[in-house]
């Protein structure tokens, strides 16, 4: 989420072949942004609540709030963030379909909470538009 859908459509233009090829793979998915951060936080919910439910039929109490929050720190933020902070196109790329597929999941869920966020904050939309004096220009609007 950290990649604009214009950071993707430049890195498709000017990145390293590697670069462009995953930047062409994400975009699909990422232009719809609403959508994408619903699911995202969607399913974090579900893992965090998951992990605390169960660790709590494990262990009880505070040791398990303890635990799962350990847990999901460690392994649900920290280190995900470390390595997405280097090779985020990669990792983007490469679970596009995971992606995909927790779009499809959450759908009844996702899609209508995304299309109030569109009536709400406005949906951003991107138009390619000749310049003559730059050779193309990309502009943001707001619809």
């Amino acid at each position: 989420m950290s990649l604009t859908p214009h950071d993707l459509i430049v890195i498709q233009e000017a990145g390293t072949p590697s670069d462009q090829k995953y930047a062409k793979r994400i975009y699909p998915v990422r232009k719809r942004g609403n959508f994408l951060l619903c699911t995202i936080l969607l399913g974090n919910v579900l893992v965090n609540s998951t992990t605390t439910i169960l660790l709590d039929t494990l262990i009880s109490g505070a040791s398990a709030v303890a635990g799962a929050t350990l847990a999901i720190v460690i392994f649900g933020e920290i280190i995900p963030q470390a390595i997405c902070s280097r090779h985020g196109l990669k990792v983007g790329s490469k679970t596009i379909l995971l992606t995909r597929l927790f779009m499809i999941l959450t759908y009844p869920i996702s899609k209508p909470l995304s299309k109030l966020l569109d009536i709400i904050l406005g949906k951003i939309s991107i138009r390619i538009e000749t310049d003559p004096v730059r050779s193309d220009r990309i502009c943001w609007s707001k619809i």
